[in-house]
């Protein structure tokens, strides 16, 4: 496996590239039979500046015309092409199950979702097969959301957002590399696949499910919507929007999970 890197490593596995100054060593590409291309700046951890807008949008789409460059420059073909995207491209699903036939919302981030997936069209002619991937929140005890909750958990500061009626859904960071090295296998065809576990949860089950994992005592009041997009501005939309998406497409085509259920999930990473 290679990793690509804006840091500059001299060995095998680490190539550097740099999407936003349109830079990469070409040499990554050679010999490479799938791509998967993960990388693209935080949406929600620094303010939504238009500048900063750019960045979100260049960090992944650049990155995608870039790694298509390479393998032309490197006259490369490869069998398979896998791009990242969220669920965040559904907008606020409110209660509908969503599945990969639903249209893509109006949020910036649904927006950043559709062009990022529109970005693998570059591929059409070097890869034999692409592939979509919009992936829920990740639970992972390597850090991101989970490593966040918990550490307000264990402060005693967590609380729902907004109403907390909003469906979070989510995944086991196993099951979702799972679900990548399923398609390079041809265990399961190439396409559009929701990445999330069969067990969407509201934001008050779920916080509340944090909070008993780490038994930190007390309930704390929701954080009123108000509040949360006076502080955050536009940013809050990502955290009182909601996606109820569906796996269904995922388990019709012979995918098995090691983690459908939150309680298991936690067990695992807390």
């Amino acid at each position: 496996m290679r990793n690509l890197s804006t840091q500059k490593k001299e060995n095998n596995l680490n190539y550097y590239w740099n999407p936003l100054k349109n830079e990469i060593d070409s040499k990554a590409v050679i010999g490479v039979d799938a791509i998967i291309h993960l990388a693209g700046a935080s949406i929600i951890s620094h303010k939504w500046t238009e500048a900063r807008k750019k960045v979100i949008v260049d960090s992944r789409v650049k990155g995608a015309l870039l790694l298509a460059q390479a393998c032309k420059q490197e006259n490369q073909k490869i069998q398979h092409y896998i791009t990242a995207s969220g669920i965040g491209y559904y907008g606020n699903g409110e209660d509908k199950l969503l599945t990969e036939l639903d249209d893509a919302g109006k949020s910036f981030a649904a927006q950043v979702c559709q062009k990022w997936e529109t970005s693998a069209l570059a591929f059409n002619t070097i890869a034999n097969q692409t592939s979509i991937i919009r992936i829920g929140i990740v639970l992972s005890s390597e850090g991101g959301f989970w490593a966040e909750m918990k550490k307000l958990a264990k402060f005693k500061i967590l609380s729902p957002l907004g109403s907390g009626r909003q469906y979070i859904s989510w995944i086991h960071i196993t099951d979702l590399c799972k679900i990548f090295k399923a398609i390079i296998e041809n265990k399961i065809p190439s396409g559009t696949y929701n990445a999330v576990s069969s067990e969407p949860l509201s934001n008050n089950v779920l916080t509340k499910a944090i909070i008993k994992a780490y038994r930190s005592p007390g309930w704390l009041p929701n954080v009123p919507s108000f509040l949360l997009k006076i502080v955050l501005g536009e940013r809050a939309d990502e955290l009182l929007n909601g996606q109820n998406a569906s796996n269904a497409k995922l388990l019709k085509n012979g995918f098995k999970f090691e983690y459908e259920h939150l309680h298991k999930a936690i067990e695992n990473i807390k």
